[in-house]
């Protein structure tokens, strides 16, 4: 059945800003980092091999730089037994919840990157290291947190 995916072009924003949503999405979704690099994020949330409800959930976001914005690619699947896939479905019926909790979630990262275009853009100022890593730390003003993009979390007040 394949992938379920989804091109965003995201104007007036930096890619940093956009991962930094991306990561704020996996985060809030449970969604575990499994690959990543400057343009691009693989995640997963359920159990690598599980069954039913706990069938894995895969994503991949990637970020390209254009003329207009930033352009976001991202693909969602099921991972079947390990040894298939199957796409997203919000119609999904019986046995497959997982497929529309896998719709559910993407869709909500889909609406976050196109609100990001209507949304002016928030300061963004680097003057901290991170307590854990020793990186250096991103505020995001939208959030009103700290942000290290080593240990891909938002840190506690500072």
């Amino acid at each position: 059945m394949g992938r379920t995916v989804e091109d965003v072009l995201v104007s007036g924003r930096t890619i940093q800003e956009i991962k930094a949503e991306v990561f704020c999405w996996m985060a809030e979704w449970g969604i575990k980092t499994e690959e990543e690099r400057d343009d691009f994020v693989r995640g997963r949330m359920g159990i690598p091999g599980g069954l039913g409800l706990t069938a894995p959930k895969y994503f991949e976001v990637s970020y390209r730089q254009s003329e207009n914005g930033v352009l976001v690619h991202t693909e969602g699947w099921i991972g079947v037994y390990g040894v298939s896939e199957s796409s997203f479905s919000k119609d999904a019926l019986f046995g497959g919840i997982p497929r529309r909790k896998g719709w559910k979630t993407i869709e909500q990262l889909w609406n976050r990157l196109k609100s990001m275009s209507n949304q002016p853009s928030p300061i963004v100022k680097q003057i901290k290291t991170c307590p854990k890593c020793g990186g250096p730390l991103t505020y995001i003003e939208q959030y009103q947190r700290w942000y290290c993009y080593s240990y891909q979390k938002y840190l506690p007040e500072l």
